[in-house]
């Protein structure tokens, strides 16, 4: 169940986030005309965007590395309680 369970939302959650991204681009589009920089990048076109991209990015490696040993640790507790 935990692992149908797990195949569920690593189909999903995805899917969902990129609906999400999608939905709130026209968002980010309009003000972007109004921002032409950000930080130490020279001017590049719709840098809102360009911003949330390289943030997702950032947090899904992020992310993707705290949570490497998660499966391994779960497995281990799943076998302690059977015993």
């Amino acid at each position: 169940m935990q692992f149908a369970a797990s195949m569920e939302g690593l189909g999903v959650n995805p899917v969902s986030a990129g609906m999400t991204f999608i939905a709130f681009l026209p968002v980010l589009v309009r003000p972007s005309g109004n921002v032409t920089k950000l930080l130490a990048i020279d001017e590049i076109p719709h840098p809102l965007v360009v911003a949330a991209l390289l943030w997702a990015a950032f947090g899904t490696v992020f992310l993707a590395l705290m949570g490497i040993r998660v499966p391994r640790l779960a497995f281990q507790n799943q076998r302690v309680e059977a015993a």
